[in-house]
């Protein structure tokens, strides 16, 4: 008999290794850490392999000036299972070996059943991701009260995948001498904030902090694809010569968005607190006429424990009521889907083939708009018995208005589909959650954590 599960999966070991350093003096701290991580599949020929360095950098470049800076950079590579490795209803009584403990491709003798580890064998999907984000952070203290912060943030993501099968396997073998496919994807993001802080001293009963923020957030995507075969041998893998192209495909894209906050917060005493945000963005993604939208969001919170009439209670270290209510908005759709767009077509003209283009099946929605969320939140926080119990109860309600979404239109019109804002849904329902602090120790912590929901 055979034992596929035994044959099929391995052990897998995974380690990770870090290495950090900190130091610095009076006007500068640095931070940086080298990691490795490597973790084996439990299928032969797959796994992830991954190095990262850090550096943090904060350094104050004079008594109002301070510079903040965190580096990144990610080196990866991953082995996936491309063989279809189906073997669950395969008979024990199958051979995946010869007599010579040689894996034979049909395990049946017939070319109706490949043997799964025939084509694991034959086949190779490793995809490689270099990514580098570098957060820079400017903070100038105009005033005491008053500071202007300055933040930059680059991401650089280029992931390159390729996918080999040999002319052994079962899909590489029906006279096309293997098949390969090459794609690289490369994602570049910069976002750049521009935030003014004022948090006046009134008084010891009266705080008030408000705050303004400028964004530009601007996202570019790349993608490129080939599918060959008729491969010259299969000692390069995908990386070898081919003779016939199947495929070319070639996705370039970009979205921006620009945004404005204001936001006011208030509290009294440490007892009633109060903010109020006001929140615009414009995003590109949407029609020309409507490419922005104005979300607002209030809350007020009471902290009950620091009443007068609470004091007596020591069994109650916290105890918070509040409220919320406040629109987002959804942008989720692809960068191009309310313009008209033309599809690749090409054609034959004086026997040769030729580019050219025909109307996409999409029909452009110029009135296309944001799609808006507004939600109710009504919930308590407590902490009980010098902190052994704590939890929250929670009642929310959030009604989401003009839904994105895809609409079948009539053929007639010479268009399949469109995006229209149409539709409205609702959520609400009741969250319960209860942690216990039931020893907590120098040296060992049990936490024994509960959780109730509800959502209709």
């Amino acid at each position: 008999f055979v034992d596929w599960d035994d044959l099929v999966l391995q052990d897998a070991v995974l380690h990770s290794h870090t290495v950090s350093f900190s130091g610095g003096g009076e006007h500068t701290r640095v931070f940086s850490s080298v990691n490795y991580f490597n973790q084996e599949g439990i299928i032969p020929n797959s796994g992830y392999e991954r190095g990262a360095l850090k550096l943090n950098i904060e350094q104050d470049l004079t008594e109002r000036l301070t510079l903040r800076g965190i580096f990144d950079y990610h080196v990866s590579s991953q082995d996936r299972e491309t063989g279809g490795l189906d073997y669950t209803t395969i008979s024990p009584l199958a051979r995946p070996f010869d007599d010579d403990n040689e894996l034979v491709k049909y395990y049946l003798g017939t070319t109706d059943f490949v043997n799964p580890l025939w084509n694991q064998r034959e086949s190779t999907d490793e995809t490689k991701v270099n990514l580098t984000d570098a957060n820079i952070n400017l903070t100038y203290k105009i005033a005491p009260n008053l500071s202007y912060t300055l933040n930059a943030f680059l991401r650089n993501r280029n992931t390159n995948r390729g996918i080999y099968r040999t002319s052994l396997h079962a899909d590489g073998d029906e006279g096309v001498n293997g098949l390969g496919v090459l794609s690289n994807t490369l994602f570049r993001q910069v976002l750049i904030e521009n935030i003014v802080n004022y948090a006046p001293e009134l008084s010891e009963e009266h705080e008030l902090d408000i705050t303004a923020v400028n964004a530009f957030d601007q996202q570019n995507y790349e993608y490129t694809q080939i599918d060959k075969s008729g491969f010259t041998n299969d000692a390069l893998g995908y990386n070898g010569n081919a003779t016939v192209l199947l495929n070319s495909v070639r996705d370039v894209s970009r979205r921006r968005l620009l945004s404005y906050m204001g936001r006011i917060r208030y509290g009294y005493r440490d007892k009633y607190l109060l903010e109020a945000t006001a929140r615009a963005d414009g995003a590109s993604v949407f029609a020309e006429n409507n490419k922005w939208g104005f979300f607002p969001a209030a809350s007020v919170a009471w902290k009950i424990h620091n009443e007068g009439f609470m004091q007596d209670l020591s069994m109650v270290n916290e105890l918070k009521m509040r409220v919320s209510y406040g629109a987002t908005g959804n942008q989720g759709i692809n960068p191009l889907e309310s313009l008209g767009r033309a599809d690749d077509l090409p054609y034959i003209f004086g026997g040769q083939t030729v580019a050219g283009a025909i109307a996409s099946s999409r029909l452009p929605n110029p009135n296309l708009k944001w799609e808006t969320t507004a939600t109710l939140n009504i919930g308590l926080d407590f902490r009980l018995l010098n902190n052994l119990f704590m939890g929250t109860i929670e009642f929310y309600k959030a009604h989401t208005t003009d839904l994105l979404l895809d609409r079948a239109i009539s053929g007639t019109t010479g268009f399949a589909v469109s995006r229209f804002n149409v539709g409205e849904v609702e959520n609400k329902g009741f969250e319960a959650a209860l942690t216990s602090n039931i020893i907590t120790k120098r040296d060992f912590d049990w936490t024994l954590g509960l959780i109730f929901s509800t959502n209709k």
